[in-house]
């Protein structure tokens, strides 16, 4: 499940402009579905995340009380270190469409360690930054949370990463995906869509490449792209038009 795509400098990541697209080091994708406990869901994150070694920042799920009405609004935000500001609005009943629509992400940084020169331990939460993620504090305070006394709201939770006072509200068809760049100094946190997910991975099947049988294609591809290679190193003709492809 994990994919190596290359390493990064430390300054590739940037939450300028909305945009978090860099190459990363490493990858690990979890899909819910519905009718998952939140037992259940944390035992997959637990499972997927105990050999990806340089993803170390420590992530608990946690659920809605059922007594939360469904409509009501909570503010959503995106923040900088301590800096939080309001994005939009998030209820439990619409929290499947919010999914869809918004983006929902986190980014931790750890510092090097002077010693080794190696990412440490010690989170910089200075440079740390999130979109579309709740007020950990906030949602104490509403007591939008469960405690073990309350039923929970079933098919919403939350991803609570206590360093950062943030909660990441999900759904149980939501598919998370948890990266490391630049050699685990940066530990990210996406939140997609199961929905979408699905549709793209079934349009784009080619592209993604999910399917065992799609092995054949795959090698002929390969073998076609070096024969063009070769054709254009030897003659400089444009090996699509002298290859009718």
């Amino acid at each position: 499940m994990r994919n190596n795509n290359g390493n990064i400098s430390d300054n590739s990541i940037s939450n300028t402009s909305g945009n978090l697209e860099p190459k990363w080091d490493a990858e690990d994708f979890i899909t819910l579905r519905k009718g998952m406990s939140i037992d259940d869901i944390h035992a997959a994150i637990e499972t997927e995340l105990a050999g990806f070694g340089d993803f170390h920042l420590p992530v608990q799920v946690c659920d809605f009380r059922a007594s939360t009405p469904k409509n009501e609004q909570q503010l959503v935000f995106s923040f900088k270190g301590d800096q939080w500001k309001p994005m939009d609005v998030w209820s439990p009943g619409d929290a499947r469409i919010y999914e869809q629509f918004a983006e929902i992400r986190l980014a931790a940084r750890f510092r090097i360690d002077d010693s080794t020169g190696e990412p440490g331990m010690e989170l910089d939460k200075r440079e740390s930054f999130g979109d579309g993620v709740l007020f950990g504090d906030d949602a104490s305070t509403r007591r939008m949370l469960r405690t073990g006394i309350d039923d929970p709201l079933k098919g919403v939770y939350g991803l609570a990463v206590t360093p950062l006072n943030a909660i990441i509200p999900i759904t149980d068809d939501a598919v998370i995906r948890f990266r490391t760049i630049a050699n685990g100094r940066w530990n990210c946190i996406d939140i997609f869509s199961g929905v979408q997910w699905r549709h793209r991975h079934r349009k784009y099947a080619m592209f993604y490449r999910d399917d065992k049988k799609d092995e054949p294609l795959i090698r002929r591809s390969i073998e076609l792209y070096e024969q063009q290679l070769h054709m254009l190193i030897a003659t400089g003709a444009n090996p699509r038009i002298a290859l009718a492809d």
